[in-house]
Protein backbone atom coordinates (compact mmCIF):
# COMPACT_ATOMS: atom_id res chain seq x y z
CA UNK A 1 0.00 0.00 0.00
CA UNK A 2 1.20 3.50 -0.76
CA UNK A 3 2.17 5.81 2.05
CA UNK A 4 -0.56 8.24 1.10
CA UNK A 5 -0.37 11.98 1.29
CA UNK A 6 1.60 13.18 4.29
CA UNK A 7 0.07 16.10 6.16
CA UNK A 8 2.78 16.08 8.80
CA UNK A 9 5.21 18.29 6.81
CA UNK A 10 2.48 20.92 6.54
CA UNK A 11 1.82 20.69 10.27
CA UNK A 12 5.41 20.41 11.39
CA UNK A 13 7.41 22.81 9.25
CA UNK A 14 8.67 25.79 11.19
CA UNK A 15 6.51 28.38 9.55
CA UNK A 16 5.04 31.12 11.71
CA UNK A 17 1.29 31.06 12.08
CA UNK A 18 -0.78 34.23 12.15
CA UNK A 19 -2.35 32.83 15.31
CA UNK A 20 0.99 32.33 17.09
CA UNK A 21 1.04 34.09 20.41
CA UNK A 22 -2.42 35.54 19.89
CA UNK A 23 -4.72 34.92 22.86
CA UNK A 24 -7.83 32.97 22.02
CA UNK A 25 -10.77 34.07 24.13
CA UNK A 26 -12.24 31.33 26.26
CA UNK A 27 -15.69 30.13 25.36
CA UNK A 28 -18.39 30.43 27.94
CA UNK A 29 -19.61 26.87 27.66
CA UNK A 30 -19.06 24.65 30.65
CA UNK A 31 -17.86 21.10 30.24
CA UNK A 32 -18.55 18.13 32.44
CA UNK A 33 -16.84 17.42 35.74
CA UNK A 34 -14.57 14.34 35.61
CA UNK A 35 -15.04 11.82 38.35
CA UNK A 36 -12.45 9.03 38.61
CA UNK A 37 -11.44 7.90 35.13
CA UNK A 38 -14.60 8.78 33.26
CA UNK A 39 -16.95 11.60 33.86
CA UNK A 40 -20.39 11.87 32.81
CA UNK A 41 -20.86 11.70 29.17
CA UNK A 42 -21.46 13.67 26.12
CA UNK A 43 -24.57 12.09 24.84
CA UNK A 44 -24.63 12.46 21.12
CA UNK A 45 -27.66 14.31 20.14
CA UNK A 46 -28.20 11.36 18.00
CA UNK A 47 -31.00 12.95 16.09
CA UNK A 48 -29.90 16.57 16.45
CA UNK A 49 -26.30 17.06 15.40
CA UNK A 50 -26.11 14.10 13.14
CA UNK A 51 -28.72 15.49 10.85
CA UNK A 52 -27.33 18.98 11.06
CA UNK A 53 -23.77 18.21 10.16
CA UNK A 54 -24.48 15.60 7.53
CA UNK A 55 -27.15 17.64 5.82
CA UNK A 56 -24.67 20.47 5.65
CA UNK A 57 -22.08 18.07 4.26
CA UNK A 58 -24.57 16.74 1.74
CA UNK A 59 -25.14 20.10 0.14
CA UNK A 60 -21.52 21.16 0.31
CA UNK A 61 -20.80 17.91 -1.53
CA UNK A 62 -23.42 18.76 -4.13
CA UNK A 63 -21.85 22.13 -4.50
CA UNK A 64 -18.54 20.40 -5.02
CA UNK A 65 -19.98 18.32 -7.85
CA UNK A 66 -21.58 21.38 -9.40
CA UNK A 67 -18.25 23.12 -9.56
CA UNK A 68 -18.62 24.91 -6.27
CA UNK A 69 -15.97 22.74 -4.59
CA UNK A 70 -13.14 25.14 -5.15
CA UNK A 71 -15.20 27.77 -3.35
CA UNK A 72 -16.43 25.90 -0.34
CA UNK A 73 -13.64 23.33 0.04
CA UNK A 74 -12.07 24.42 3.32
CA UNK A 75 -15.40 25.75 4.29
CA UNK A 76 -15.60 28.94 6.36
CA UNK A 77 -16.42 32.52 5.74
CA UNK A 78 -16.39 36.22 6.43
CA UNK A 79 -19.49 37.66 4.77
CA UNK A 80 -19.46 40.81 2.71
CA UNK A 81 -21.94 43.00 0.88
CA UNK A 82 -22.47 42.42 -2.82
CA UNK A 83 -24.55 43.89 -5.60
CA UNK A 84 -27.47 41.94 -6.94
CA UNK A 85 -25.47 41.07 -10.07
CA UNK A 86 -22.54 39.72 -8.03
CA UNK A 87 -24.35 38.17 -5.07
CA UNK A 88 -21.95 36.45 -2.67
CA UNK A 89 -23.69 33.59 -0.88
CA UNK A 90 -20.62 31.93 0.65
CA UNK A 91 -17.13 33.02 1.63
CA UNK A 92 -14.22 31.46 3.46
CA UNK A 93 -10.70 32.33 4.61
CA UNK A 94 -8.39 29.47 5.63
CA UNK A 95 -4.92 30.04 7.11
CA UNK A 96 -3.48 26.87 5.57
CA UNK A 97 -1.74 24.02 7.36
CA UNK A 98 1.72 25.49 6.85
CA UNK A 99 0.83 28.61 8.79
CA UNK A 100 -0.59 26.49 11.60
CA UNK A 101 2.58 24.41 11.93
CA UNK A 102 4.31 26.73 14.38
CA UNK A 103 1.38 26.91 16.79
CA UNK A 104 2.04 24.63 19.81
CA UNK A 105 -1.69 24.22 20.32
CA UNK A 106 -1.72 22.03 17.19
CA UNK A 107 0.68 19.47 18.69
CA UNK A 108 -1.96 16.75 19.08
CA UNK A 109 -3.36 17.29 15.60
CA UNK A 110 0.16 16.96 14.20
CA UNK A 111 0.41 13.54 15.83
CA UNK A 112 -2.95 12.52 14.40
CA UNK A 113 -2.02 13.42 10.84
CA UNK A 114 1.48 11.97 11.15
CA UNK A 115 0.06 8.48 11.73
CA UNK A 116 0.41 6.15 8.69
CA UNK A 117 -3.33 5.38 8.71
CA UNK A 118 -4.09 9.12 8.62
CA UNK A 119 -1.79 9.62 5.64
CA UNK A 120 -3.46 6.78 3.75
CA UNK A 121 -6.94 8.07 4.59
CA UNK A 122 -6.21 11.66 3.51
CA UNK A 123 -4.51 10.45 0.34
CA UNK A 124 -7.57 8.47 -0.73
CA UNK A 125 -9.95 11.29 0.24
CA UNK A 126 -8.03 13.82 -1.87
CA UNK A 127 -7.92 11.42 -4.81
CA UNK A 128 -11.71 11.11 -4.55
CA UNK A 129 -12.08 14.90 -4.40
CA UNK A 130 -9.84 15.34 -7.42
CA UNK A 131 -12.20 13.14 -9.39
CA UNK A 132 -15.19 15.24 -8.36
CA UNK A 133 -13.42 18.47 -9.31
CA UNK A 134 -12.34 17.05 -12.65
CA UNK A 135 -15.90 16.02 -13.42
CA UNK A 136 -17.47 19.28 -12.26
CA UNK A 137 -15.12 21.33 -14.43
CA UNK A 138 -15.61 19.02 -17.42
CA UNK A 139 -12.04 17.68 -17.41
CA UNK A 140 -12.95 13.99 -17.24
CA UNK A 141 -15.65 11.54 -16.20
CA UNK A 142 -16.84 11.44 -12.59
CA UNK A 143 -15.01 8.98 -10.33
CA UNK A 144 -11.99 9.01 -12.61
CA UNK A 145 -8.97 10.14 -10.62
CA UNK A 146 -7.40 13.32 -12.01
CA UNK A 147 -3.58 13.40 -11.77
CA UNK A 148 -3.51 17.03 -12.97
CA UNK A 149 -6.01 18.37 -10.41
CA UNK A 150 -4.75 16.23 -7.53
CA UNK A 151 -1.52 18.22 -6.81
CA UNK A 152 -3.56 21.41 -6.67
CA UNK A 153 -5.59 19.99 -3.78
CA UNK A 154 -2.39 19.56 -1.79
CA UNK A 155 -1.83 23.31 -2.17
CA UNK A 156 -5.36 24.16 -1.08
CA UNK A 157 -4.82 22.19 2.13
CA UNK A 158 -1.31 23.52 2.79
CA UNK A 159 -1.54 27.18 1.77
CA UNK A 160 -3.57 30.19 2.85
CA UNK A 161 -6.63 30.72 0.68
CA UNK A 162 -9.69 32.96 0.39
CA UNK A 163 -12.78 32.22 -1.68
CA UNK A 164 -16.24 33.45 -2.67
CA UNK A 165 -19.16 31.70 -4.29
CA UNK A 166 -22.23 33.21 -5.95
CA UNK A 167 -23.00 35.33 -9.00
CA UNK A 168 -26.17 36.27 -10.80
CA UNK A 169 -29.21 34.22 -9.84
CA UNK A 170 -30.11 33.79 -13.51
CA UNK A 171 -26.67 32.38 -14.42
CA UNK A 172 -24.78 29.22 -13.44
CA UNK A 173 -23.01 29.51 -10.09
CA UNK A 174 -19.55 31.03 -10.04
CA UNK A 175 -16.60 30.65 -7.71
CA UNK A 176 -13.57 32.80 -7.07
CA UNK A 177 -10.58 32.01 -4.90
CA UNK A 178 -7.11 33.30 -4.15
CA UNK A 179 -4.32 31.05 -2.89
CA UNK A 180 -0.88 32.09 -1.62
CA UNK A 181 1.61 30.14 -3.80
CA UNK A 182 5.29 30.45 -4.57
CA UNK A 183 6.26 30.91 -8.21
CA UNK A 184 7.01 27.22 -8.81
CA UNK A 185 3.59 26.02 -7.58
CA UNK A 186 1.84 28.84 -9.43
CA UNK A 187 3.55 27.68 -12.64
CA UNK A 188 2.33 24.13 -11.95
CA UNK A 189 -1.23 25.39 -11.62
CA UNK A 190 -1.01 27.18 -14.95
CA UNK A 191 0.59 24.18 -16.67
CA UNK A 192 -1.91 21.64 -15.32
CA UNK A 193 -4.97 23.72 -16.12
CA UNK A 194 -3.61 24.26 -19.63
CA UNK A 195 -3.17 20.49 -20.03
CA UNK A 196 -6.72 19.87 -18.79
CA UNK A 197 -8.13 22.16 -21.47
CA UNK A 198 -5.55 21.18 -24.09
CA UNK A 199 -4.63 24.79 -24.85
CA UNK A 200 -2.26 27.42 -23.39
CA UNK A 201 -5.22 29.75 -22.82
CA UNK A 202 -6.13 33.25 -24.01
CA UNK A 203 -4.54 36.27 -22.35
CA UNK A 204 -6.62 38.91 -20.53
CA UNK A 205 -6.05 41.71 -18.02
CA UNK A 206 -7.81 42.88 -14.85
CA UNK A 207 -6.72 45.69 -12.52
CA UNK A 208 -3.25 45.69 -14.08
CA UNK A 209 -2.70 41.94 -13.66
CA UNK A 210 -2.30 39.56 -16.58
CA UNK A 211 -4.05 36.23 -16.68
CA UNK A 212 -5.14 33.34 -18.86
CA UNK A 213 -8.65 32.19 -19.71
CA UNK A 214 -9.79 28.79 -20.97
CA UNK A 215 -13.17 27.52 -22.15
CA UNK A 216 -14.66 24.28 -23.40
CA UNK A 217 -18.35 24.22 -24.18
CA UNK A 218 -20.13 25.57 -21.11
CA UNK A 219 -17.06 25.10 -18.91
CA UNK A 220 -14.72 28.03 -18.33
CA UNK A 221 -11.74 28.70 -16.10
CA UNK A 222 -9.28 31.55 -15.60
CA UNK A 223 -6.06 32.19 -13.66
CA UNK A 224 -4.32 35.42 -12.58
CA UNK A 225 -1.07 36.00 -10.72
CA UNK A 226 -0.56 39.07 -8.50
CA UNK A 227 1.74 39.84 -5.54
CA UNK A 228 2.50 36.19 -4.77
CA UNK A 229 -1.13 35.09 -4.94
CA UNK A 230 -2.83 33.02 -7.64
CA UNK A 231 -6.46 33.93 -8.34
CA UNK A 232 -8.79 31.52 -10.11
CA UNK A 233 -12.46 31.32 -11.07
CA UNK A 234 -14.89 29.56 -13.35
CA UNK A 235 -16.96 32.35 -14.90
CA UNK A 236 -17.43 36.09 -15.32
CA UNK A 237 -20.23 36.24 -12.74
CA UNK A 238 -17.85 37.41 -10.02
CA UNK A 239 -15.80 40.01 -11.89
CA UNK A 240 -16.55 42.68 -9.30
CA UNK A 241 -15.35 40.62 -6.30
CA UNK A 242 -12.34 39.53 -8.35
CA UNK A 243 -11.41 43.13 -9.00
CA UNK A 244 -11.82 43.88 -5.30
CA UNK A 245 -9.36 41.08 -4.51
CA UNK A 246 -6.88 42.61 -6.96
CA UNK A 247 -7.34 46.11 -5.60
CA UNK A 248 -6.60 44.92 -2.06
CA UNK A 249 -3.57 43.02 -3.34
CA UNK A 250 -2.29 46.18 -5.00
CA UNK A 251 -2.84 48.17 -1.81
CA UNK A 252 -1.92 45.71 0.96
CA UNK A 253 -0.38 42.66 -0.72
CA UNK A 254 -3.30 40.52 0.50
CA UNK A 255 -6.75 39.74 -0.95
CA UNK A 256 -8.33 39.84 2.52
CA UNK A 257 -7.40 41.02 6.01
CA UNK A 258 -5.02 38.78 7.94
CA UNK A 259 -6.50 36.16 10.24
CA UNK A 260 -5.63 36.91 13.85
CA UNK A 261 -7.12 34.70 16.55
CA UNK A 262 -8.91 32.24 14.25
CA UNK A 263 -7.49 29.97 11.57
CA UNK A 264 -10.67 29.59 9.56
CA UNK A 265 -13.62 31.93 9.07
CA UNK A 266 -16.66 31.38 6.91
CA UNK A 267 -20.12 32.65 6.15
CA UNK A 268 -22.86 30.90 4.19
CA UNK A 269 -26.15 32.53 3.16
CA UNK A 270 -28.36 29.46 2.91
CA UNK A 271 -31.41 31.38 1.60
CA UNK A 272 -29.20 32.83 -1.14
CA UNK A 273 -28.04 29.37 -2.16
CA UNK A 274 -31.63 28.48 -3.09
CA UNK A 275 -31.06 30.31 -6.39
CA UNK A 276 -28.89 27.38 -7.50
CA UNK A 277 -30.21 24.64 -5.21
CA UNK A 278 -34.00 24.94 -5.45
CA UNK A 279 -34.40 21.35 -4.25
CA UNK A 280 -32.68 22.27 -1.04
CA UNK A 281 -34.50 19.62 1.01
CA UNK A 282 -32.43 19.99 4.16
CA UNK A 283 -34.70 19.96 7.22
CA UNK A 284 -33.50 23.22 8.77
CA UNK A 285 -35.01 26.60 8.30
CA UNK A 286 -32.58 28.57 6.11
CA UNK A 287 -30.46 31.23 7.78
CA UNK A 288 -27.19 33.08 7.39
CA UNK A 289 -24.45 31.18 9.20
CA UNK A 290 -21.12 32.61 10.36
CA UNK A 291 -18.40 30.23 11.57
CA UNK A 292 -15.01 30.78 13.16
CA UNK A 293 -12.49 28.14 14.21
CA UNK A 294 -9.60 28.80 16.59
CA UNK A 295 -7.16 26.61 18.51
CA UNK A 296 -6.58 26.76 22.26
CA UNK A 297 -4.91 24.21 24.52
CA UNK A 298 -5.00 21.39 21.97
CA UNK A 299 -8.71 21.93 21.34
CA UNK A 300 -10.52 23.31 18.33
CA UNK A 301 -12.83 26.10 19.47
CA UNK A 302 -15.77 26.63 17.17
CA UNK A 303 -18.24 29.49 17.27
CA UNK A 304 -21.16 29.72 14.88
CA UNK A 305 -23.92 32.31 14.71
CA UNK A 306 -27.10 31.48 12.83
CA UNK A 307 -29.29 34.44 12.00
CA UNK A 308 -32.78 33.91 10.61
CA UNK A 309 -34.59 36.46 8.45
CA UNK A 310 -37.41 36.59 10.98
CA UNK A 311 -38.11 35.76 14.61
CA UNK A 312 -38.39 32.06 15.44
CA UNK A 313 -41.28 31.05 17.70
CA UNK A 314 -39.29 28.89 20.11
CA UNK A 315 -41.19 27.50 23.11
CA UNK A 316 -38.49 26.23 25.40
CA UNK A 317 -39.74 24.66 28.62
CA UNK A 318 -38.04 24.28 32.03
CA UNK A 319 -35.74 21.28 31.87
CA UNK A 320 -37.23 17.97 33.00
CA UNK A 321 -34.34 15.51 32.98
CA UNK A 322 -35.13 11.92 34.09
CA UNK A 323 -32.21 11.67 36.53
CA UNK A 324 -33.40 8.28 37.81
CA UNK A 325 -32.80 6.74 34.36
CA UNK A 326 -29.29 7.99 33.70
CA UNK A 327 -26.43 6.07 35.29
CA UNK A 328 -22.66 5.84 35.08
CA UNK A 329 -20.44 4.86 33.32
CA UNK A 330 -21.60 7.52 30.87
CA UNK A 331 -19.62 8.33 27.76
CA UNK A 332 -22.22 10.59 26.15
CA UNK A 333 -25.10 12.86 27.14
CA UNK A 334 -27.28 15.05 24.92
CA UNK A 335 -30.36 17.18 25.54
CA UNK A 336 -32.60 19.22 23.25
CA UNK A 337 -35.46 21.64 23.92
CA UNK A 338 -38.05 22.34 21.18
CA UNK A 339 -35.58 21.89 18.35
CA UNK A 340 -38.56 21.53 15.99
CA UNK A 341 -38.85 25.32 16.02
CA UNK A 342 -35.70 25.49 13.88
CA UNK A 343 -36.67 22.70 11.49
CA UNK A 344 -38.86 22.64 8.44
CA UNK A 345 -42.03 20.53 8.85
CA UNK A 346 -41.35 16.79 8.66
CA UNK A 347 -44.68 15.10 7.87
CA UNK A 348 -43.72 11.60 9.05
CA UNK A 349 -42.73 12.87 12.47
CA UNK A 350 -45.57 15.36 12.81
CA UNK A 351 -48.10 12.57 12.28
CA UNK A 352 -46.86 10.80 15.41
CA UNK A 353 -48.16 11.51 18.90
CA UNK A 354 -45.68 12.66 21.54
CA UNK A 355 -43.15 14.16 19.14
CA UNK A 356 -39.93 14.70 21.19
CA UNK A 357 -38.72 17.38 18.79
CA UNK A 358 -41.50 19.78 19.79
CA UNK A 359 -40.90 18.89 23.43
CA UNK A 360 -37.52 18.15 25.00
CA UNK A 361 -35.44 15.00 25.04
CA UNK A 362 -32.27 13.54 26.51
CA UNK A 363 -30.06 10.95 24.86
CA UNK A 364 -27.20 9.16 26.56
CA UNK A 365 -24.79 6.27 26.06
CA UNK A 366 -22.99 3.97 28.49
CA UNK A 367 -19.43 2.77 28.04
CA UNK A 368 -19.82 -0.92 28.89
CA UNK A 369 -21.34 -2.04 25.56
CA UNK A 370 -21.56 -0.32 22.15
CA UNK A 371 -25.34 -0.78 22.01
CA UNK A 372 -26.21 0.98 25.27
CA UNK A 373 -27.66 4.14 23.74
CA UNK A 374 -30.97 5.48 25.07
CA UNK A 375 -33.35 8.37 24.54
CA UNK A 376 -36.12 9.62 26.85
CA UNK A 377 -38.62 12.46 26.67
CA UNK A 378 -41.47 13.64 28.91
CA UNK A 379 -45.14 13.12 28.01
CA UNK A 380 -48.31 13.72 29.99
CA UNK A 381 -49.48 10.10 30.02
CA UNK A 382 -46.81 7.73 28.78
CA UNK A 383 -48.99 4.60 28.74
CA UNK A 384 -51.75 6.19 26.67
CA UNK A 385 -49.23 7.86 24.35
CA UNK A 386 -47.51 4.52 23.73
CA UNK A 387 -50.85 2.83 22.99
CA UNK A 388 -51.59 5.49 20.39
CA UNK A 389 -48.12 5.11 18.87
CA UNK A 390 -48.59 1.33 18.68
CA UNK A 391 -50.87 1.92 15.69
CA UNK A 392 -49.54 5.24 14.40
CA UNK A 393 -45.87 4.28 14.11
CA UNK A 394 -46.23 1.09 12.05
CA UNK A 395 -48.73 2.72 9.69
CA UNK A 396 -46.53 5.79 9.17
CA UNK A 397 -43.03 4.31 9.11
CA UNK A 398 -43.29 0.71 7.87
CA UNK A 399 -43.78 1.52 4.16
CA UNK A 400 -40.50 3.41 4.12
CA UNK A 401 -38.69 0.94 6.35
CA UNK A 402 -39.71 -1.88 4.05
CA UNK A 403 -38.23 -0.13 1.03
CA UNK A 404 -35.13 0.91 2.97
CA UNK A 405 -33.94 -2.38 4.43
CA UNK A 406 -36.99 -4.70 4.65
CA UNK A 407 -37.34 -4.02 8.38
CA UNK A 408 -40.53 -2.98 10.14
CA UNK A 409 -42.03 -1.83 13.43
CA UNK A 410 -44.36 -4.10 15.39
CA UNK A 411 -46.27 -3.88 18.67
CA UNK A 412 -45.20 -6.44 21.25
CA UNK A 413 -48.27 -6.72 23.47
CA UNK A 414 -46.57 -9.03 25.98
CA UNK A 415 -43.71 -6.61 26.64
CA UNK A 416 -45.88 -3.54 26.03
CA UNK A 417 -43.37 -1.96 23.66
CA UNK A 418 -42.86 -1.06 20.03
CA UNK A 419 -40.02 -3.01 18.44
CA UNK A 420 -38.06 -2.28 15.26
CA UNK A 421 -37.50 -5.78 13.90
CA UNK A 422 -35.17 -7.04 11.19
CA UNK A 423 -32.12 -5.21 12.56
CA UNK A 424 -28.83 -7.11 13.00
CA UNK A 425 -27.45 -7.43 16.55
CA UNK A 426 -29.57 -4.65 18.03
CA UNK A 427 -33.18 -4.41 19.16
CA UNK A 428 -34.44 -0.83 18.87
CA UNK A 429 -37.56 -0.41 20.97
CA UNK A 430 -39.88 2.14 22.57
CA UNK A 431 -41.59 1.70 25.92
CA UNK A 432 -42.71 3.63 28.98
CA UNK A 433 -39.76 4.50 31.20
CA UNK A 434 -39.52 2.40 34.39
CA UNK A 435 -39.78 4.13 37.76
CA UNK A 436 -40.84 7.38 36.10
CA UNK A 437 -44.49 7.61 37.25
CA UNK A 438 -45.78 7.20 33.67
CA UNK A 439 -44.26 10.54 32.66
CA UNK A 440 -41.55 9.52 30.17
CA UNK A 441 -41.15 7.43 27.05
CA UNK A 442 -37.89 5.53 26.69
CA UNK A 443 -36.25 4.39 23.44
CA UNK A 444 -33.14 2.24 23.26
CA UNK A 445 -31.03 -0.08 21.17
CA UNK A 446 -30.52 -2.48 24.08
CA UNK A 447 -32.47 -3.20 27.30
CA UNK A 448 -31.83 -0.61 30.01
CA UNK A 449 -30.30 -2.00 33.19
CA UNK A 450 -30.24 -0.24 36.54
CA UNK A 451 -26.64 0.51 37.32
CA UNK A 452 -25.44 1.22 40.84
CA UNK A 453 -23.96 4.66 40.34
CA UNK A 454 -26.20 7.53 39.22
CA UNK A 455 -24.79 10.18 36.92
CA UNK A 456 -22.93 12.94 38.80
CA UNK A 457 -24.87 16.03 39.73
CA UNK A 458 -22.27 18.11 37.87
CA UNK A 459 -23.90 16.90 34.68
CA UNK A 460 -27.25 18.42 35.53
CA UNK A 461 -25.69 21.68 36.66
CA UNK A 462 -25.05 22.41 32.99
CA UNK A 463 -28.80 23.10 32.68
CA UNK A 464 -29.44 25.13 35.83
CA UNK A 465 -30.58 28.64 35.03
CA UNK A 466 -30.15 28.04 31.30
CA UNK A 467 -33.52 29.15 29.96
CA UNK A 468 -31.92 29.99 26.61
CA UNK A 469 -30.28 26.58 26.11
CA UNK A 470 -31.66 24.80 23.04
CA UNK A 471 -29.18 21.95 22.80
CA UNK A 472 -26.33 20.44 24.82
CA UNK A 473 -24.00 17.60 23.87
CA UNK A 474 -21.02 16.09 25.70
CA UNK A 475 -18.94 13.01 24.97
CA UNK A 476 -15.75 11.16 25.69
CA UNK A 477 -14.64 11.27 22.07
CA UNK A 478 -12.40 8.21 21.85
CA UNK A 479 -14.83 5.82 23.55
CA UNK A 480 -17.85 7.13 21.65
CA UNK A 481 -15.99 6.95 18.33
CA UNK A 482 -15.63 3.19 18.74
CA UNK A 483 -19.36 2.86 19.34
CA UNK A 484 -20.39 4.98 16.37
CA UNK A 485 -18.06 3.11 14.03
CA UNK A 486 -19.98 -0.07 14.80
CA UNK A 487 -23.46 1.47 14.98
CA UNK A 488 -23.00 3.21 11.63
CA UNK A 489 -22.71 -0.24 10.06
CA UNK A 490 -25.83 -1.58 11.79
CA UNK A 491 -28.27 1.31 11.45
CA UNK A 492 -29.67 1.72 7.90
CA UNK A 493 -28.49 5.28 7.52
CA UNK A 494 -25.99 5.05 4.67
CA UNK A 495 -26.73 3.48 1.29
CA UNK A 496 -24.36 0.65 0.30
CA UNK A 497 -20.91 1.75 -0.77
CA UNK A 498 -19.87 1.72 -4.42
CA UNK A 499 -16.96 -0.45 -5.61
CA UNK A 500 -13.63 1.31 -5.79
CA UNK A 501 -13.07 2.80 -9.22
CA UNK A 502 -10.07 1.19 -10.98
CA UNK A 503 -8.37 4.60 -11.18
CA UNK A 504 -8.36 4.79 -7.37
CA UNK A 505 -6.59 1.45 -6.86
CA UNK A 506 -3.26 3.26 -7.07
CA UNK A 507 -2.42 6.45 -5.23
CA UNK A 508 -1.87 9.40 -7.56
CA UNK A 509 0.73 10.94 -5.26
CA UNK A 510 2.78 7.78 -4.56
CA UNK A 511 1.93 5.53 -7.50
CA UNK A 512 1.58 2.60 -5.11
CA UNK A 513 -1.32 0.16 -4.92
CA UNK A 514 -3.52 0.99 -1.95
CA UNK A 515 -5.74 -1.10 0.28
CA UNK A 516 -9.51 -1.23 -0.15
CA UNK A 517 -11.25 1.96 1.04
CA UNK A 518 -13.07 0.08 3.81
CA UNK A 519 -9.72 -1.14 5.15
CA UNK A 520 -8.20 2.33 4.92
CA UNK A 521 -11.14 3.81 6.81
CA UNK A 522 -11.16 1.07 9.45
CA UNK A 523 -7.45 1.58 10.10
CA UNK A 524 -7.95 5.35 10.38
CA UNK A 525 -10.83 5.12 12.85
CA UNK A 526 -9.14 2.32 14.82
CA UNK A 527 -6.00 4.41 15.31
CA UNK A 528 -7.88 7.66 15.91
CA UNK A 529 -9.91 6.38 18.88
CA UNK A 530 -6.93 5.83 21.24
CA UNK A 531 -5.35 9.10 20.09
CA UNK A 532 -8.53 10.89 21.21
CA UNK A 533 -8.63 8.86 24.42
CA UNK A 534 -10.72 10.53 27.14
CA UNK A 535 -10.67 13.93 25.45
CA UNK A 536 -14.04 15.62 25.69
CA UNK A 537 -16.15 17.21 22.99
CA UNK A 538 -18.77 19.67 24.24
CA UNK A 539 -21.31 21.47 22.07
CA UNK A 540 -23.95 23.98 23.13
CA UNK A 541 -26.59 25.78 21.14
CA UNK A 542 -28.24 28.80 22.77
CA UNK A 543 -30.95 31.18 21.65
CA UNK A 544 -29.12 34.52 21.86
CA UNK A 545 -31.81 36.60 20.13
CA UNK A 546 -35.39 35.99 18.90
CA UNK A 547 -33.98 35.28 15.43
CA UNK A 548 -30.53 33.95 16.34
CA UNK A 549 -28.79 30.82 17.60
CA UNK A 550 -25.18 30.68 18.77
CA UNK A 551 -23.15 27.49 18.74
CA UNK A 552 -20.03 26.98 20.84
CA UNK A 553 -17.90 23.86 20.70
CA UNK A 554 -14.69 22.59 22.25
CA UNK A 555 -13.27 19.47 20.61
CA UNK A 556 -9.84 17.86 20.10
CA UNK A 557 -10.45 17.64 16.34
CA UNK A 558 -13.37 20.01 15.81
CA UNK A 559 -15.98 17.30 15.22
CA UNK A 560 -18.02 14.96 17.35
CA UNK A 561 -17.30 11.26 17.09
CA UNK A 562 -20.39 10.62 15.00
CA UNK A 563 -19.50 13.42 12.60
CA UNK A 564 -16.02 11.91 12.21
CA UNK A 565 -17.46 8.50 11.33
CA UNK A 566 -19.99 9.81 8.83
CA UNK A 567 -17.54 12.23 7.24
CA UNK A 568 -14.98 9.46 6.83
CA UNK A 569 -17.63 7.28 5.18
CA UNK A 570 -18.36 10.06 2.74
CA UNK A 571 -14.83 11.13 1.94
CA UNK A 572 -13.42 7.72 1.10
CA UNK A 573 -16.55 6.43 -0.62
CA UNK A 574 -17.51 3.68 1.83
CA UNK A 575 -21.01 5.15 1.73
CA UNK A 576 -22.48 6.17 -1.61
CA UNK A 577 -24.25 9.26 -0.40
CA UNK A 578 -25.48 11.35 2.51
CA UNK A 579 -27.42 9.80 5.33
CA UNK A 580 -30.84 8.46 4.48
CA UNK A 581 -33.04 10.41 6.88
CA UNK A 582 -36.43 9.28 5.64
CA UNK A 583 -37.50 7.53 8.80
CA UNK A 584 -35.39 8.85 11.60
CA UNK A 585 -36.39 11.81 13.75
CA UNK A 586 -34.35 14.80 12.56
CA UNK A 587 -31.40 16.07 14.55
CA UNK A 588 -31.51 19.59 15.88
CA UNK A 589 -29.83 22.19 13.72
CA UNK A 590 -26.08 22.16 13.93
CA UNK A 591 -25.91 25.81 14.49
CA UNK A 592 -25.78 26.06 18.21
CA UNK A 593 -23.15 26.65 20.84
CA UNK A 594 -20.17 24.55 21.56
CA UNK A 595 -18.11 24.25 24.68
CA UNK A 596 -15.15 25.32 26.59
CA UNK A 597 -13.49 26.91 29.53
Amino acid sequence: MGRGVDLSPWLSSAVSCPCDGAPVPALRVAGPLLRGKILFAKARAFWHQWRSFMRLLKYLWRALRLGLLLKIMCGAAVAREATQSDQIVAHYHFAGCRQLAGNPDFANLKKVFAAPSSKAFVDLALDQLSASIGESLGFRNYLEADPLTRPLLDDLVACESVADFGGRASAPPGFLFAIHLDDARAALWQANIGKEFGTPGAKFQAEGAEGLRWSRGTNAFWLLRAHGWTLAGNSGNLDRPRNQYLQRLNQNGRPDSELKESWLEAEIDWPGLSHWLPDFSQPFKPARTKITLAMRRDNVRMKAQVTYPEEIAWHGQPWRIPTNLVYDPLISFTAGNDIAAFLKPIPQIERLTGNPLTNQFVLWALGEMPFQTYMAWPVENASNTLKTLSTEAPATLNPELQSLNASHIIWNAREQQLVWTGMPMIGPHLRTAPNAKDRYLLAGLFPLTNEKDPAPQALYQQFHGRADLVYYDWELSGARLKQWELLSQLLPLLPPGKPLNPTFVKSISTGRTRQLPTTIEENWLRDLAPMLGVAETVTEISRTAPNQLTLLRRSPIGLTSLEVVLLSHRLVGTGSGPIDMRLLPPRAKVTGPGAGH
